[in-house]
């Protein structure tokens, strides 16, 4: 690749940590590890004071700085690397990215990280279809991350361009030796952990009243809660995320589960480590709008978690069913609490599933794999 031939374009700067940012950060050291020349711009360069997908002036103002910088940038470089917004505001950005680029004879790559862009596409008039269409259609590559992830860009035709499947790798250090053959002690209580922002649609409240029908059956369980919670917006109302928290643990009180349940909040380093070390199967039931393929469970099947999941987007791509886990329907806590039953009540089973979970991420979600993937893209010598 030639020297500064790449541009990367991505948010490495937004306070609340997601699957999206934190796969650009890895992919910026990959680059650096390997010492192939890059420049990274960041498209959200003031952090904490962005307003997410909402105009303001502000935002106005922060993104006609990245573009400013952005356009001084793009003369030399060879390749433009720009992950893709979900939202119809972020689109716009992403629009002021492309067709420079695309005028100036570059190599555009543009990159998924979740589901749902056609939902984006949808809710769009006639002429912001056309325009969406037509933007993408302007771009060399588009990365998703499996297979069941190549629909949302149906809509761009079969004149598009090319469609490169790259999964998710494992992006921070989790140490797993000696934790691929997990056991459970009938003994002790058996730990759920859910791992990922406190979202309804992620299906946190479906696994809190699966707690209470376990609890209720008297099985002798602990349901460990990570994650930030965030503003639920829903038909007819919205639930900032301070009114989230406290509906949650008000409901963890009323409900008599402050011995079973326990919300620890953001959890990093030697502390996240620690929960999932201890824990016996993981659980995220969701449902999320731009869902793909959660890192959180790679996380977990990297330390030999059995997943309790669901059969959406591309988390059957992640989770075998009955084979590295089980995938429940949305929105059922009664066939989540079936499911932790069916491990806890079926020991040789749930050893079983935690080998082969530690198997499949050994196989095709390490970190090394995913960069190794992602530079031969951006470098222009294929994919497999």
């Amino acid at each position: 690749m030639a020297k500064s031939g790449l541009l990367l374009a991505g948010d490495t700067t937004r306070s609340r940590v997601t699957g999206q940012r934190l796969a650009f950060d890895a992919l910026i050291a990959g680059l650096r590890d390997r010492q192939i020349e890059h420049i990274v711009i960041d498209k959200s360069p003031y952090g904490k004071g962005r307003t997410g997908g909402r105009f303001s002036v502000r935002n106005a103002a922060q993104s006609a700085f990245v573009l400013v910088r952005y356009l001084s940038r793009l003369p030399g470089c060879a390749t433009v690397y720009n992950v893709l917004a979900p939202s119809k505001l972020g689109f716009f950005r992403d629009l002021a990215l492309i067709w420079p680029a695309r005028l100036l004879g570059k190599r555009i790559i543009v990159h998924m990280h979740g589901g749902g862009y056609d939902q984006t596409w949808n809710s769009r008039t006639a002429i912001g279809r056309w325009l969406v269409r037509r933007t993408l259609a302007a771009v060399d590559v588009i990365i998703v991350l499996g297979e069941r992830l190549i629909e949302q860009f149906d809509f761009v035709g079969p004149t598009g361009p090319d469609i490169a499947i790259v999964p998710n790798g494992l992006p921070n250090e989790v140490p797993t030796a000696g934790r691929a053959d997990r056991t459970y002690d009938p003994t002790q209580p058996f730990r759920i952990l859910y791992l990922s922002n406190m979202i309804e649609s992620k299906g946190y409240r479906d696994v809190l009243t699966a707690a209470r029908t376990l609890s209720d059956e008297d099985r002798p369980i602990q349901v460990d809660f990570c994650g930030e919670f965030v503003a639920t917006v829903g038909p007819g109302h919205r639930l900032s995320a301070d009114e989230a928290r406290e509906r949650f643990l008000s409901t963890v009180d009323d409900w008599g589960l402050a011995s079973v349940v326990t919300w620890h909040g953001i959890v990093r380093g030697d502390d996240k480590l620690a929960l999932l070390d201890d824990a016996h199967a993981f659980v995220l039931p969701t449902n999320y709008p731009w869902e793909g393929q959660p890192i959180s469970i790679i996380e977990a099947m990297a330390v030999g978690l059995p997943v309790i999941s669901t059969d959406y987007r591309g988390i059957p791509e992640l989770v075998d069913d009955q084979q590295t886990g089980i995938l429940v329907p949305w929105n059922d806590p009664g066939s989540i609490a079936r499911a932790i039953s069916s491990l806890m009540d079926n020991p040789d089973v749930y050893r079983d599933m935690s080998v082969r979970a530690r198997q499949k991420y050994e196989a095709e979600f390490k970190l090394d794999r995913h960069i190794e993937r992602m530079v031969k893209l951006l470098d222009n010598e294929g994919r497999d």
